[in-house]
């Protein structure tokens, strides 16, 4: 009864850690910024590279290491946050952000809509 219950917590901590959005660009200033790829192949990344951001750009990502990748992004100086994920198709429109201008952390808010929503 130990090991099932041993191996059902693991299990829901290694979906949970999934879930976390991981910070890609800040909001700040333009540049490139790695991505990097989980070191056991447990993404859905399975190679680094170089994200293009633009300023004002807070953009954050999920993954669950076998179906999807999703991303949101907001502009610091806009009020809509944008998100789409690898299970349907394009970057779209997903709602206005709480204020008249975004937050970086709205940039999580839109991730997670975008995982949840098959954008």
């Amino acid at each position: 009864m130990k090991l099932i219950q041993t191996i059902l917590a693991v299990g829901v901590f290694s979906v949970s850690a999934a879930a976390f959005a991981t910070a890609v660009c800040d909001g700040k200033a333009a540049g490139t910024k790695p991505v990097t790829a989980q070191a056991d192949n447990a993404g859905f990344i399975i190679n680094d590279f170089q994200m293009k951001c633009s300023a004002n750009v807070a953009l954050e990502y999920t993954e669950d290491g076998t179906a999807s990748v999703a991303v949101g992004a907001v502009s610091v100086k806009g009020n809509r946050m944008f998100g789409g994920s690898s299970e349907g198709g394009a970057v779209r429109d997903l709602e206005a952000c709480a204020d008249k201008v975004c937050t970086i952390e709205e940039s999580v808010t839109a991730a997670e809509k975008a995982a949840g929503s098959g954008s």
